[in-house]
């Protein structure tokens, strides 16, 4: 009877909150769907573009969903990835010690639940900041060449007008999305090796510093990649006289692709 009791109230306690996440839903999306709504209204009422307001909503709803499904993807493995390690006391614990392993075993308990929450907020945080960059890709799919080349990289300057920017924003949310399941394989890392000096616990260490090591590299290398990005920058630097890396510049960028390689 305990046990039918004690599911009963888990039960209760899920559906409650699957029902206040569902409400919350509702709410955000409602006050959400009024600015897209009032655009609506003047696209179609007073400025008579309707098309202009479908095309802005069909690419930024395209990009909303490639951003959300991938990040939620990736961050999902690369978390569970993370909580992936092994606890097990070789003694009882006692005293303060214990208090700490039962704060690793609730993150070793509940950490799966954790990361289902956390991959789809960092997906829909994810989607609304690249449907917000619609007007800039926009712009780097229908952009014209100039006929004139950048001395420094040899490129037309509607590279650096219109596709450079889309490209920047691109390797930024990568280079965050990675950043962020490195800075996890880190902090789970050094944590089980802080526990496994003041706890007698065996944890397989060797396996996650190994996969910590693996995805710090990875973002080392992304980092990189939007360091050399950044190089481009200079092709389109103001100056006093004229527009593009003067010497000063030029310096810089030596400078800056040193550091990326």
């Amino acid at each position: 009877k305990m046990a039918i009791s004690g599911d009963i109230k888990n039960k209760r306690v899920r559906f409650g909150c699957a029902l206040g996440i569902a409400v919350l839903g509702l709410i955000a999306l409602a006050l959400l769907s009024v600015g897209p709504y009032t655009e609506y209204l003047w696209y179609s009422e007073d400025a008579g573009y309707i098309r202009v307001f479908t095309l802005q909503y069909t690419v930024r709803g395209v990009l909303f969903a490639v951003a959300f499904f991938a990040t939620w993807l990736v961050l999902r493995l690369g978390w569970r990835q993370a909580l992936q390690f092994k606890f097990v006391y070789v003694e009882v614990p006692d005293g303060p010690i214990k208090n700490i392993t039962s704060a690793v075993m609730l993150v070793q308990r509940y950490g799966g639940e954790a990361v289902r929450i956390l991959s789809v907020l960092g997906g829909v945080i994810a989607g609304f900041a690249l449907s917000s960059e619609w007007q800039t890709y926009l712009l780097a799919n229908n952009g014209h060449l100039f006929g004139k080349h950048d001395p420094v990289f040899g490129r037309d300057y509607a590279f650096f007008v219109f596709s450079l920017p889309w490209y920047e924003v691109c390797v930024a949310l990568i280079s965050s999305v990675t950043l962020f399941i490195a800075l996890t394989h880190v902090a789970v890392a050094v944590g089980l090796r802080v526990v496994q000096r003041v706890a007698p616990v065996d944890a397989n260490l060797e396996k996650v510093t190994a996969r910590a090591c693996g995805w710090v590299g990875v973002a080392l290398i992304v980092i990189a990649g939007r360091i050399a990005f950044s190089c481009l920058d200079y092709g389109t630097e103001q100056g006093a006289q004229f527009v593009g890396a003067g010497y000063t510049a030029v310096m810089q960028l030596k400078l800056t692709g040193t550091l990326a390689v």
